[in-house]
């Protein structure tokens, strides 16, 4: 719900409207929810219950007294063991998969094995590198999403794929490359395109040259992610988090390091592509919606919360959210409105773990495409976060106990959950009285509660 910022000159309470504009730069329906990334082909494979050669290596998934360690490079396959733990997987921030039998891992990427023990979470790093090449022999069209993911995560110019039959009509060639596109851009948070360009040669064989145009993007900004992301996961969470807290640490981090880029609330053509991808959030510290999305997506995924891209509209405008899988349950997270920058007051999150029903006061989606949230079990105001600046109050008297908290404390930004039955005018003018202090204030409905977010002046 949007939040309107106000006044409070003692009693006295004055209103204006932001205007907080929200642009999405890829504008593509997700095709598929979960990554298909577990197939058979003469590019890479991903094997369940096969036989290990002499090449497999079994990763060591010990745990090594901190929560995140990183094996480095594979020179070989490598087979990930399930045992009495709970895995999930994540290839290049994709959507974290829970394992369920032994597996072997061929395709190129950087992994990360999230192991669920009964004491303790950590996660394991691992890579495994691909053959460099630009030009490739495929056996058929289903070979070219992993062709075209190869040359996108490595900043190829061009790519040329060779089918050993030859197509007479064409079109489904270009309308699979565009969907094996869109879902690669969707489902592997790093990969940043701006434009791409489709050249097919039928003759005795069909050839297909793809041309790629990059967001301004180099190796540097992908060196500088793994580093950043390597420093993030050492240093926001510990052994003894369960997934809603690395979710909220994620979000916090991002809240306090990342602005809305400006430019965003002037339209679209006046945004720098690189805004719109996780190098913008994470190194710039500026983006726009699909920026804060990717990045939370990819960091989500590698400690082994399942995290999507959402693509839709929010107040007409194009926008670019997440869902996040909790305990097997279903949520909306946007992280963009949850931010508001210099809007953003106090220790409540909005549009954190939200209904389909409270999303849909606001944004709008393909509810075909994405699944049903309708829990409210993990939702912000459900969470014992231990949340210093956040009160909860039913009465006068436990908001008078809050102020005495924020005295003490000497906080200048708080939130209160009120009880709706609560006269909010009268708890405000007696907010202000007993600080004696003049406040600035935003005020959320959720439910059957008031969340009242306020800054001191």
């Amino acid at each position: 719900m949007k939040a309107f910022i106000k006044t409070v000159i003692l009693a006295v309470i004055v209103g204006y409207v932001l205007n907080f504009g929200l642009h999405l730069y890829f504008g593509n329906n997700l095709a598929k929810l979960t990554p298909d990334i577990f197939k058979d082909n003469e590019i890479g494979t991903v094997k369940v219950d096969a036989e290990p050669s002499k090449d497999v290596i079994v990763l060591d998934t010990s745990y090594k007294e901190r929560f995140y360690i990183d094996e480095g490079v594979q020179y070989g396959d490598v087979k990930i063991l399930q045992d009495t733990t709970i895995k999930y997987l994540s290839r290049d921030g994709s959507p974290a998969t829970k394992l369920s039998a032994d597996m072997i891992i061929t395709l190129p990427g950087k992994y990360y094995v999230t192991i669920l023990d009964i004491d303790k979470t950590y996660v394991v790093g691992f890579e495994v590198l691909g053959v460099h090449k630009t030009e490739w022999e495929i056996k058929d069209l289903d070979d070219m999403e992993e062709v075209l993911k190869y040359a996108m995560t490595n900043l190829l110019d061009k790519v040329t794929m060779t089918i050993g039959n030859r197509y007479t009509d064409l079109d489904p060639i270009n309308e699979l490359i565009f969907e094996d596109v869109n879902y690669l851009l969707e489902n592997y948070p790093m990969l940043a395109l701006y434009n791409y360009q489709i050249s097919i040669n039928s003759a005795f064989d069909t050839k297909i040259e793809v041309s790629f145009v990059y967001s301004d993007i180099t190796e540097k900004h992908q060196d500088a992610w793994y580093a950043i992301h390597r420093q993030l996961l050492n240093t926001l969470f510990d052994e003894t988090m369960v997934d809603y807290e690395r979710q909220y640490a994620t979000v916090d981090h991002i809240i306090e390091t990342v602005s809305y880029d400006p430019a965003g609330r002037l339209g679209i053509d006046f945004v720098d592509p690189i805004s719109h991808t996780l190098y913008a959030a994470a190194i710039e510290n500026l983006a726009v919606c699909d920026g804060y999305s990717k990045m939370v997506m990819y960091v989500l995924n590698s400690v082994g919360v399942p995290t999507y891209f959402v693509q839709g509209d929010a107040d007409g405008v194009a926008h670019a959210w997440n869902m996040v899988e909790i305990d097997g349950r279903m949520y909306h997270m946007d992280i963009t409105w949850s931010d508001r920058d210099e809007y953003h007051i106090g220790g409540f999150l909005d549009y954190f773990n939200e209904t389909d029903s409270y999303m849909s006061e606001t944004h709008v989606w393909d509810k075909m495409k994405y699944p049903v949230a309708g829990s409210t079990k993990h939702n912000f105001l459900a969470l014992d976060l231990g949340i210093e600046d956040l009160y909860f109050a039913n009465t006068l008297d436990e908001v008078f106990s809050a102020l005495n908290f924020v005295s003490e404390r000497a906080q200048t930004e708080f939130s209160i959950v009120l009880e709706i039955s609560l006269n909010q005018t009268a708890t405000l003018e007696q907010i202000s009285a007993t600080l004696n202090a003049g406040l600035n204030y935003t005020d959320i409905k959720k439910g059957a509660y008031t969340i009242l977010n306020i800054s001191l002046m």
